[in-house]
């Protein structure tokens, strides 16, 4: 392929826009390099279409076609955690969908598949060595072979049996060891002299100490592997138990996800067998890890992938069997250096959001339609998402653009610290990105739950619930993960959010006709106001009202005058028409998405072009809110459910699912935080840890 073939621009993904020749570190997977007009390489080699600027090393990006270049520092997209090595494994076999129809991706579970939970949960070839070796291996390290090596040391002069030729020398500089001065001379306290002492520093011990430090590595990830597992499944049990105080609609489409996981009660003695078994092998491998073990021996020597063979290893039964679970920890250990793995991790990431947006449409109550992959469409009814050619989701109804979806491989908060969590944090929330964006990144609650308050609202804020420092700014951030069922519930509360809001924007619809027109119509009526530039429509009208409007236009001449002839009443009867339909919309009920039957009873018009309403379909009621701080007017749903305290996301997604479209005071339920500009209502106070935090 020639290099006219390769050119390529750099697009950012999470603010939609082309961007310049970065430098410094980038987060992995923000840049892609989709099709464009330019010829670039990484490191030497050509820059791909269809690449992300993912690096596990230093990297240099050169332009040539005029020579200009670019350096950067590592960030590793971490796929080696279970989580990370789920999604890697579930991104791949979706790969094979790429393109197929919804059918087929809504059968696949976005949690860890019961066939893998099922292999995690028995006993790896590494596991099985170590526990048949670790007699040996606890043996080799407690008595270690050892090599005499003559050195020189200053000894108490009663144990001197020999003295080396520059003892003289070394006695007359060091007078802390002289016992005294004579007439004669003087007659030293200790002397310079050789003496034999063991040596455990040589090739085989160093290949014991790095593998008893990689073999604790392995145990301790594996006991983290069986523990996130066993907190699955717990996870799975109590929601199973406690499906009765969830929403109904999650329990009900979220019951086929989990199924395959609950049906087999014997994995929760699995899970506890093992990690009592790692926890034990984590202690003992801790333990040949100490000062007293070992001592003076290179672990850090560069000893390669392949043992030479020596006379201890093939003569010392307990090397030998060390050696050779070295070997099965290497052939376990191989390919997690593979180049390519990262950018396999990027796809892997994408492919796995897209699975999750699947159900999470399905438990907003969509009917999805078509199929889905890369540049294909997804359609349910009026609204339809593309995957466009940069790996984000699109969600828009018509050409409008109701949020942009981008799947980020980078966990933000694998670090488990606050400092860096929030500078990763503030680093996305610096762009500004052209359209409302909601950025998935693998996350687990483990990480999250020793963070301060005030970083955890920042790494987990959905479209409806913004952090408190948030500022207006149109970027939401998402940890999904799956070994956490309410990923797709966080998701469906943003997605739903999303098209609510889209609804309430329209709200007062307006029709654009003469001023005495519209005084003319709306006199008398409670559904029209009039403007000095026309009407609006502040709640749908009733079949009557609109046939009686409509009646007025055509038959009235004064109207007549105002809408100069035949064709200005055609076009104003046209325009209501359409204006009441979309009046309709905005009050189309937000869980199961009936229109408003009898809106004369049902909407409460309230100050402020606001409304109150209540579906007689599904007994919901819900609100139009205005901001005070704003004046952006946001969508609010009544619940029975006292908001949980703290409200962050975690609980959030217990509590309500994916059935809320705007947090709840911390201080004052009644009150509603904005989810545009996330301002609270209430005053400041002190005593409010979302709104004043207390300092990191």
């Amino acid at each position: 392929m020639e290099m006219s073939d390769l050119r390529v621009r750099i697009h950012d993904r999470v603010t939609g826009a082309e961007v310049a020749m970065p430098s410094g570190q980038v987060q992995p997977g923000r840049l892609y390099f989709a099709p464009g007009d330019l010829a670039l390489t990484c490191d030497g080699v050509p820059v791909v279409p269809g690449s992300y600027l993912i690096q596990h090393r230093s990297w240099t990006l050169r332009n040539e076609d005029n020579g200009t270049t670019t350096s950067g520092e590592p960030m590793r997209a971490d796929a080696d955690t279970t989580s990370g090595q789920v999604i890697f494994n579930l991104g791949r076999e979706l790969r094979e969908l790429d393109g197929k129809p919804v059918e087929q991706w809504a059968v696949r579970t976005p949690l860890m598949g019961g066939s893998e939970l099922d292999q995690r949960l028995h006993l790896l070839r590494l596991d099985k060595a170590l526990t048949e070796t670790l007699p040996a291996l606890r043996s080799a390290c407690h008595r270690p072979v050892t090599r005499l090596r003559s050195v020189e040391r200053f000894v108490p002069i009663g144990q001197v049996r020999q003295i080396v030729p520059r003892a003289i020398a070394e006695l007359s500089a060091r007078s802390q060891d002289w016992a005294r001065m004579t007439p004669s001379g003087v007659r030293p306290a200790r002397l310079l002299s050789p003496v034999r002492e063991s040596d455990l520093d040589f090739y085989e011990n160093r290949m014991l100490a790095q593998l008893v430090d990689g073999l604790w590595a392995h145990a301790r990830n594996r006991l983290s592997d069986v523990e996130r597992i066993f907190r699955l499944l717990r996870e799975i049990g109590t929601y199973a138990d406690a499906a009765g105080g969830r929403p109904w609609r999650d329990s009900q489409r979220l019951f086929h996800i989990i199924a395959d996981l609950y049906e087999k009660s014997e994995r929760n003695k699995q899970a506890q067998e093992l990690s009592a078994l790692f926890a034990d092998l984590r202690d003992v491998l801790a333990g040949l890890r100490g000062p007293s073990i070992l001592p003076g021996v290179r672990r850090d020597a560069d000893l390669g992938s392949a043992l030479r063979s020596t006379n201890v290893l093939t003569n010392d039964a307990r090397y030998r069997q060390a050696a050779d679970l070295r070997r099965v920890w290497v052939a376990e250990s191989a390919g997690t250096e593979d180049p390519e793995r990262p950018q396999q991790w990027c796809e892997a990431f994408t492919f796995y959001a897209g699975l999750l947006l699947v159900h999470a449409l399905d438990l907003v109550g969509l009917e999805t339609s078509g199929s889905l992959g890369r540049g294909r469409t997804l359609l349910m009814g009026d609204l339809a998402m593309d995957w466009d050619d940069a790996d984000v989701f699109v969600l828009r109804c018509g050409t409008r653009t109701l949020l942009r979806v981008v799947p980020l491989a980078h966990p933000f908060t694998a670090s488990r610290q606050a400092g860096p969590v929030g500078h990763e944090i503030d680093v996305l929330q610096a762009a500004r990105p052209t359209a409302r964006t909601l950025v998935l990144y693998p996350g687990e609650n483990s990480e999250r739950t020793v963070l301060p308050l005030d970083v955890r609202l920042r790494a987990f804020q959905g479209c409806e619930a913004p952090a408190p420092t948030i500022s207006g700014r149109p970027l939401a951030l998402l940890p999904v993960s799956p070994l956490e069922i309410d990923s797709v519930i966080r998701l469906a509360r943003s997605l739903r959010w999303a098209i609510v809001r889209e609804r309430v924007e329209a709200y007062p619809v307006r029709v654009m006709c003469d001023r005495k027109l519209a005084n003319a119509l709306a006199e008398g009526s409670e559904w029209l106001t009039a403007t000095p530039d026309g009407l609006l429509l502040r709640r749908p009208p009733a079949p009557y009202e609109l046939q009686d409007a409509v009646r007025r236009v055509e038959s009235s001449a004064p109207l007549r005058v105002g809408t100069r002839g035949p064709a200005g009443i055609d076009q104003l009867r046209t325009d209501l028409t359409a204006a009441a339909f979309e009046a309709s919309e905005t009050t189309r009920c937000p869980l199961c998405h009936t229109p408003c039957a009898d809106p004369i009873r049902a909407v409460r018009l309230r100050d402020n072009d606001t409304f109150a309403t209540h579906c007689v379909s599904c007994d919901q009621a819900w609100e139009i809110r205005r901001c005070a701080g704003c004046s952006s007017p946001f969508p609010v749903l009544h619940t029975r459910k006292e908001p949980p305290a703290p409200a962050h996301g975690d609980t959030l997604d217990r509590t309500f699912g994916s059935e809320m479209l705007t947090s709840r005071c911390w201080i004052r339920p009644a009150a509603t935080l904005c989810p545009l500009c996330s301002k609270c209502p209430e005053p400041s106070s002190a005593t409010c840890n979302r709104c004043s935090p207390v300092p990191t």
